[in-house]
């Protein structure tokens, strides 16, 4: 099982607040002169001109690409390293609070800000590289818990299926912000349907973990 790819690290530029109102002003300016295109590209060299490091976009109500990419390949890096940790369930807590956290960046960006082509084609590229991170740890997690006691299993199991659920949130808030359909098929086909029936895919991992227990009266049982 391949998994001894080690990703740097990606950091967000920090630059001085004197850059960030020269880029403030390149907004206005390109907005006044017309073109969607113009106001765009304005809105995004403000941002991540003036956001102060590590700062989400939603500062600037604008998700740009390179934030996107950011953030796929910390989250890949976060779970190539989950292994080294104890207890590994503290780590997979911590990729799921980083994935929430995207996903309320995304949800508070300004949907009327389009991606370009090669925007939208550079993020479906992230994205297959997460994924197929996100592949191989849950697989090797999977041959793990075959070792576990029950407690230790049923501990992980529930911070698994938790993790499976911020997943699905970031993807579908991130296809709402994608208009081709190629790159949206690359992604989707890479996160997979919902039953787990697509070939190497991020449900199709997930689906070797069953779903989070459910309380129904006294009953405890799991959902099929």
């Amino acid at each position: 099982m391949r998994f001894s790819r080690i990703l740097g690290a990606y950091g967000l530029l920090a630059i001085t607040s004197l850059i960030g109102s020269t880029a403030a002003a390149g907004v206005k300016a390109d907005a006044k002169a017309g073109g969607k295109a113009g106001a765009r590209a304005g809105a995004r060299v403000a941002a991540q001109a003036g956001a102060p490091k590590g700062h989400s976009p939603q500062f600037y109500d604008v998700l740009t690409q390179e934030y996107v990419c950011q953030r796929f390949h910390h989250l890949a890096e976060r779970m190539t390293f989950i292994f080294n940790f104890e207890p590994m369930r503290k780590a997979l807590y911590d990729v799921e609070f980083d994935l929430d956290l995207f996903d309320a960046d995304m949800d508070n960006s300004d949907l009327s800000i389009e991606f370009s082509d090669g925007e939208e084609k550079e993020i479906a590229n992230c994205y297959r590289y997460y994924a197929e991170t996100m592949i191989e740890a849950l697989d090797i997690l999977a041959d793990r818990m075959e070792d576990l006691d029950s407690k230790s299993a049923r501990y992980l199991l529930v911070t698994i299926n938790s993790l499976r659920v911020a997943d699905y949130n970031a993807v579908y808030e991130l296809g709402r912000r994608l208009h081709d359909p190629v790159h949206l098929t690359t992604i989707f086909k890479k996160y997979g349907a919902l039953d787990g029936s697509t070939p190497y895919s991020v449900r199709t991992a997930f689906q070797q973990f069953e779903t989070i227990p459910t309380i129904t009266g006294e009953d405890f049982r799991t959902l099929p």
